[in-house]
């Protein structure tokens, strides 16, 4: 049985978790029934995942549209979510009254230096993307109090900006950062 500080169940808060995918994909490889696996997206996909949870019998994943559902977690995970945010990541964690031991980003657009907004069309619809300054992102959350303890290059993941080449992100990364 899995324990968390204290002897207390594991929380794990997935930022932007879609329908759940990562808990599903996870616990078909580890034991994750005792950990407490809570999934925040927007209102009627939190909807969707809570349903399918409900009919595959997942234990302890949950479902919530509110990102300050996550005060409290010992994990909050980002899985290509980060670039959608409207929020700054660092101030929200600044904003928890208690924060998470460790912070887990993946397939996350960060380029050598620059720091701004291009646009992504979906198919489905065109949204707002953003592109992290990797040195600035990791500055932003050392001032909170976390430490980069491990970073990995996604070469599957890119984002091309037609006609600025210059700018494109040829790789995604990914960081483990631990509170001081």
């Amino acid at each position: 049985q899995a324990k968390g500080p204290a002897g207390r169940t594991p929380r794990v808060f997935d930022l932007g978790g879609h329908v759940g995918i990562a808990r599903h994909a996870f616990g078909r490889l580890v034991p994750l029934e005792d950990v407490d696996w809570l999934c925040q997206d927007l209102p009627a996909v939190a909807a969707r995942g809570a349903e399918i949870a409900r009919e595959r019998g997942t234990r302890g994943l949950r479902f919530t549209s509110d990102p300050n559902d996550g005060d409290g977690a010992d994990v909050w995970m980002a899985a290509g979510s980060l670039q959608y945010l409207e929020w700054s990541l660092a101030d929200r964690l600044a904003s928890l009254a208690t924060p998470p031991e460790m912070v887990i980003l993946n397939k996350t657009p960060a380029h050598p230096f620059l720091d701004g907004y291009t646009l992504q069309n979906t198919g489905v619809a065109i949204c707002p993307y953003r592109i992290f300054s990797g040195p600035a992102l990791l500055a932003s959350l050392r001032s909170v109090g976390y430490e980069c303890v491990e970073r990995w290059r996604d070469p599957v993941h890119s984002c091309r900006i037609p006609f600025h080449s210059e700018i494109d992100v040829p790789e995604y990364s990914g960081f483990v950062l631990r509170r001081r």
